[in-house]
């Protein structure tokens, strides 16, 4: 597998996240879902490749809002924490499941064209993982009855 050329600039990702979050504005009305930013009031600088980081937290984001149940609540946290940049996506509603959240995120790890073609869902969970480590972040997941679906995002502070 050939690695990403990635151009790492240091940026604020407060603006990211929230452009990301007003592109998807529409997509989350059409299912009802409110989608609540409690972003850190002071800057986050990170040192990463601006494009990718957008299309990580998109594909995320969208993947999200394509399984999460019409009416939820959708929450962005965002803050630096020891040294590290953590983005948190929460949705307290029904759980996606764990066997099929790893599904999801295998995908590209366990490339099947004949799978592909069929269905391109969840595969943005996949693009969003593999992306993150390029840029050496840790991308998380787990879900449950107690906490719905939760995701993380870490990358390194400036």
């Amino acid at each position: 597998m050939h690695k990403i050329e990635c151009r790492y600039q240091q940026f604020d990702i407060i603006p990211e996240i929230e452009q990301v979050a007003i592109a998807l504005f529409d997509r989350a009305q059409i299912k009802q879902v409110d989608i609540q930013a409690h972003l850190s009031p002071a800057k986050i600088i990170v040192n990463v490749d601006k494009f990718f980081f957008r299309y990580i937290l998109s594909n995320l984001l969208s993947d999200v809002l394509r399984f999460i149940q019409n009416g939820s609540v959708l929450s962005i946290h965002a803050a630096d924490s020891e040294g590290m940049c953590i983005i948190e996506i929460i949705n307290n509603a029904t759980p996606i499941g764990k066997e099929l959240l790893d599904q999801y995120f295998n995908q590209l790890s366990n490339f099947n064209l004949s799978v592909l073609a069929n269905t391109q869902s969840g595969r943005g969970f996949s693009i969003a993982e593999k992306l993150t480590v390029e840029m050496d972040g840790v991308l998380t997941y787990k879900t449950d009855l107690a906490i719905g679906n939760y995701f993380k995002l870490k990358f390194k502070l400036a």
